[in-house]
């Protein structure tokens, strides 16, 4: 869901109404990597790589901890993890950072200029010196953009600084009601705008927007609503620009957020709206892109699910999905959407027991999906949620194998290897959530599975250690505490009779209690 919207509401440019200032509300953003190098140049042959089941591409992993370090808990507010979000389109270009271009109508004020041109060269250069300075470089341009708006709220540029500030930074928002509350106040501040100016058309996308990712944290009624409101205002912008496809994009990933949850019975409904979707976005433009593709891809490979015989998917119906897939890459191959997109398909076609076709076992298809994710942290190594699906499909890849009757401890240990270092980057990428150390825990969980003697009692101190870790940084996570209750019982396992294995197993018992009353 965020990855969508973030790129979706930084293509909407044209921006004219003037909410309050926003910089007294702005959480500190965590610092991200600086930018890398692009994607590969040859789409046939990546597309290639990733059918045979190539991982490579990725940035190299961050230097390690110290092992047997337990980092001391954070204190501070306690985020709940977020949903896993679902993937969008890739935002338009923005114009030129460090230039002035004022509509003819409404002149700019010296301090309006030189706010507007000392917020784009904060932004320039942010990220590019220490990773210290990050979070404040961020919090300066947001401020800078806000005072902007309110001295001209016609300002285009500055509201698509603006955006590119505020928009990600309520996305990474962990907790389901501070999330909420950003959201209803720009809500509010679009539909105030739209009372005054309501033929643009670039407000109702965004209202649309805006309603949907609201939406996707809810349940029930409400978040029907809320997608009908959505579905409301992207039918508005369509009647005010019948032309432009991006209405119809849009709407088309509300339909999939609709789909995610919509009972079996009325699921044809959605189905049937989409086509729709699709086949109006295709007579505005002909010229459907690798996003739209992708999209496509997925709700092909639903409806072949959905009407499965016995388990069993018929063969021309992936087909179908992998002439998709293919063309997605190929229309638009250094798009990080259509890479992420085609992951997520990969990975489920991989992981579902339905997939794979006759001639492609599960484990190339989830092989493939790594694949596609090592192409989104090439196109963008800063990308929290390209970290986390890799973090995902490492993890799924890697439980897997270990059912097997036989492990090959090559593969496992380099799969355990890769899943660590990218468990590592996310949790630089997000300092306040838990959820990547106990994935880093989980791999030292699996070493000592398999390992003898010593070194497997050091890799369950280590699978504590870091389970510890993650329960520090969200202390109100039941899923967290569970995990610490399970490492802590495989480490009495290990230890002789005697008060250490009675500690360890009193607070296993504690750690279980504590998830127990947190669900």
């Amino acid at each position: 869901m965020r990855s969508f919207f973030v790129a979706a509401t930084t293509a909407s440019c044209l921006l004219l109404w003037a909410p309050d200032p926003v910089a007294a509300q702005t959480v500190d953003p965590e610092a991200l990597p600086p930018r890398a190098v692009g994607a590969d140049t040859d789409p046939a042959a990546a597309r290639d790589r990733g059918r045979d089941g190539g991982r490579d591409g990725a940035p190299e992993a961050p230097a390690r901890e110290a092992p047997g370090s337990v980092p001391a808990p954070v204190s501070g507010p306690v985020p709940v993890p977020a949903p896993a979000p679902v993937s969008g389109p890739a935002p338009a270009s923005a114009p030129a950072v460090g230039t002035v271009q004022g509509r003819a109508d409404s002149p700019l004020s010296r301090a309006t200029r030189d706010l507007l041109t000392r917020a784009q060269a904060i932004q320039k250069r942010c990220c590019e010196g220490p990773r210290k300075d990050w979070a404040r470089q961020r919090r300066e341009a947001e401020a800078a953009f806000s005072r902007a708006i309110s001295l001209n709220p016609r300002l285009d540029e500055a509201w698509v600084g603006w955006i590119s500030e505020v928009y990600p930074r309520l996305f990474s928002t962990p907790d389901d009601a501070a999330f909420d509350t950003g959201w209803i106040l720009v809500e509010r501040r679009l539909k105030a705008a739209l009372r005054v100016m309501p033929k643009r058309a670039e407000l109702w996308r965004l209202l649309g927007d805006t309603l949907a990712a609201r939406g996707s944290r809810k349940t029930g009624e409400e978040r029907e609503a809320l997608f009908a409101e959505g579905v409301d205002a992207f039918g508005k912008a369509a009647r005010l620009e019948p032309d432009n496809a991006e209405n119809q994009f849009r709407l088309a990933y509300l339909h999939k957020l609709r789909w995610d949850t919509e009972p079996a019975a009325t699921r044809p409904l959605v189905w049937r709206d989409l086509e729709d979707t699709f086949a109006r976005s295709r007579q505005v433009d002909p010229q459907v892109r690798g996003e739209s593709w992708a999209l496509l891809a997925q709700f092909r490979y639903e409806a072949a699910v959905a009407q499965a015989v016995r388990g069993r998917i018929d063969p021309d119906r992936l087909e179908d999905v992998e002439t998709a897939i293919d063309t997605a890459i190929d229309t638009d191959f250094s798009n990080v959407r259509v890479w992420m997109d085609v992951g997520d398909l990969l990975m489920r076609r991989g992981t579902d027991g339905l997939g794979a076709a006759e001639d492609t076992g599960a484990a190339a298809l989830r092989e493939r999906a790594m694949k596609a994710y090592a192409n989104v942290l090439k196109i963008e190594p800063a990308s929290a949620e390209g970290w986390r699906r890799m973090v995902g499909a490492l993890r799924a890849h890697g439980e897997t194998l270990t059912r097997g009757w036989t492990v090959r401890t090559a593969d496992l240990d380099r799969i355990l290897e890769d899943m660590e270092m990218a468990a590592r980057m996310l949790a630089q990428l997000e300092p306040e959530n838990g959820h990547p150390w106990a994935d880093v825990g989980f791999t030292y969980d699996v070493r000592a599975r398999f390992a003898d003697g010593e070194a497997r009692k050091t890799s369950a101190r280590e699978a504590e250690a870091y389970y510890r870790k993650a329960v520090g940084l969200q202390p109100l996570d039941a899923s967290l505490w569970s995990s610490l209750g399970a490492a802590l019982s495989r480490r009495a396992e290990l230890e002789p009779s005697g008060p250490a294995r009675e500690r360890l197993l009193l607070e296993a018992g504690n750690a279980w209690d504590m998830s127990r009353d947190l669900f």
